[in-house]
């Protein structure tokens, strides 16, 4: 077939199905020309899912009257001056082609307030049909309808209206929690969706996007390291949900980022319970010069110059907010000046690599006991076997010595395989363990301090275990690996973190255990101290905690 050159107007159509793939495509853009335009408040409408009307006004700086018929030009921009700008500018809708795209594919009406005067541009399906005078005292109004009704191919990938609405309206949310200093209203077939007030509390932002009852589990993170910062909305541990939202804005775009819900997910490993999600955003701002936006026409992939960085640097801020929040209000957290000799530790994450020893620092370590704790800390004994109960000044404790027992075991496991010695106790019986053993499984027991020979056919000898299991004698060593192989198969953590979670859990002291009051005193000395002892590695909390001042009103002395 020879080889010809496409008409301009595919050429045109071709460009504008990659920066308008829908509605919410239509809206995104739309909304960061009002937040590049100096906006403070942005108000969206769309009818029927954005697929019959989309419009969205704001107050910021119009355009002038003869710099419209250059706004619905392609690659005609006031934000771009040369290619270095690319790298650059902070600026959102950088590139200049997003209403060129949207005319080429829909009716469109601007209508902007600039120096003292308002006009209309009318563009029909990419040909501008008339500029005249319009009524507007401030601002710009854009008028998007009948989207894609020239591509009738293109108008049957839309799904229904209800479905596009939920895709603008999950942008529209993205930018309500990522642009807090904009007063933001939503509208869908005449009903508000979503509300915020640049002057109010975030908390009324929060019950708007969320509901009250999520709401009230969220807290507010913001830090900067470098020219690096983040400002995230994380859900509480404590929330029950069992339905996931994430929401990600780089540079004030919503992305799509495998790596950085990496990083979430890998934050909240061991704080939720199985079965248990939980709710975040984060918007992450970094240098331009350090990603590249260009992956994806419409801006919804980039690519992060230095992953390792950004994932160690959100993976951080949220893990330590997070042990923040689940801190009961009777410990102490006592912060010791020390030399930090050690490099970062791994714990088998994908993108962690390591960071140099710092030197001089100052480490925030949970103690229960305080700096007396002999005088502070009381067992009292337990109740069914299976929970201690620990009276410390005006708190009372409840602890789970299964997960507690499980919390000590994996730590000090998990500690020796990061420092590369693991104590192994030899098997005075040898221990056969009927199973085909995978070589992955393998080098992972290995690395856990196991000592395993072949036996034969789907068959294998323990000759050793690793120390800290060995202290529970009446743990069946055969049968722990065959569960401990099993429990690999969880798709939130890594195969070495479920590995080692599932030996602890194993090997821990069991529910119903008579413990007494001396073991009771040792296993919570070994547990509290451990730098995070609120949380099992699967997620379940080791203890809970209650006021004096609660128990007295409970029982009608306040």
């Amino acid at each position: 077939m020879k080889i010809h050159e496409l008409d301009k107007d595919v050429v045109d159509k071709i460009a504008a199905g990659e920066v308008v793939e829908g509605p919410y495509s239509v809206v995104r853009e739309l909304v960061e020309n009002s937040i590049d335009a100096g906006s403070d408040k942005i108000v969206v409408r769309i009818y029927s899912g954005g697929k019959e009307r989309i419009v969205v006004s704001d107050n910021g700086d119009g355009i002038q009257k003869e710099d419209l018929p250059l706004a619905v030009r392609r690659d005609a921009t006031s934000k771009l001056r040369t290619i270095d700008d690319l790298y650059t500018s902070r600026l959102l809708g950088f590139r200049g082609e997003a209403l060129a795209s949207i005319g080429t594919v829909s009716h469109l009406e601007l209508c902007s307030f600039c120096e003292g005067e308002a006009y209309k541009i009318v563009v029909e399906f990419g040909k501008i049909v008339e500029v005249k005078p319009c009524s507007l005292d401030r601002g710009t109004v854009v008028v998007v309808e009948s989207l894609f009704s020239n591509l009738p191919a293109r108008m049957k990938f839309l799904k229904s209206a209800q479905s596009e609405g939920k895709k603008v309206a999950s942008v529209m949310a993205s930018y309500i929690l990522g642009f807090p200093s904009i007063s933001f209203d939503f509208w869908s077939d005449d009903r508000r969706v979503y509300s915020s007030n640049k002057d109010t509390d975030m908390y009324d932002t929060w019950v708007s996007v969320f509901g009250k009852n999520v709401a009230d589990k969220l807290e507010l993170i913001e830090r900067q390291e470098y020219e690096r910062r983040i400002m995230a909305v994380v859900s509480s541990p404590y929330l029950e949900r069992h339905r996931p939202y994430a929401s990600f804005m780089v540079n004030g775009h919503p992305v799509r980022s495998g790596l950085l819900g990496k990083a979430l997910s890998d934050a909240y490993t061991g704080y939720l319970p199985p079965g248990w999600a939980f709710v975040s955003f984060v918007r992450v701002d970094v240098p331009p010069s350090e990603l590249d936006f260009n992956v994806h026409p419409a801006k919804w992939e980039i690519r992060f110059k230095n992953e390792s960085a950004v994932y160690r640097f959100v993976y951080g801020v949220v893990r330590d907010a997070l042990s923040k929040m689940v801190l009961p209000e009777g410990i102490v957290v006592n912060k010791d000046l020390e030399v930090k000799k050690d490099t970062y530790v791994k714990r088998d994450m994908e993108y962690a690599g390591e960071y140099a020893p710092k030197g001089w620092e100052v480490k925030e370590s949970i103690s229960l006991f305080g700096l007396d704790a002999e005088r502070e800390f009381r067992v009292l004994g337990q109740i069914w076997n299976t929970y201690i109960l620990v009276e410390k000044g005006d708190y009372f404790y409840i602890v789970d010595q299964h997960v507690a027992s499980e919390k000590i075991i994996f730590e000090k496991l998990l500690l020796s395989i990061e420092s590369g010695r693991v104590d192994r106790q030899r098997l005075m019986f040898p221990k056969v363990v009927d199973a085909r053993l995978d070589p992955e499984y393998r080098e992972m027991l290995e690395k856990c301090g196991f000592e395993i020979e072949d036996f034969g056919e789907n068959r294998f000898i323990i000759r050793a275990v690793p120390s800290v299991i060995q202290a529970y004698r009446d743990v069946p060593i055969d049968a722990l690996v065959k569960e401990a192989m099993a429990g690999t198969t969880d798709v939130n953590t890594s195969p070495l973190h479920a590995l080692i979670s599932s030996i602890a859990c194993r090997s821990a002291i069991k529910a119903g255990k008579e413990l007494s009051l001396q073991e009771q005193e040792a296993l919570l000395k070994k547990l509290f101290a451990l730098e995070d002892f609120l949380f099992c590695p699967h997620g379940r909390p080791i203890i809970l905690e209650f006021k004096r001042d609660r128990i007295e009103e409970m029982f009608k002395r306040k």
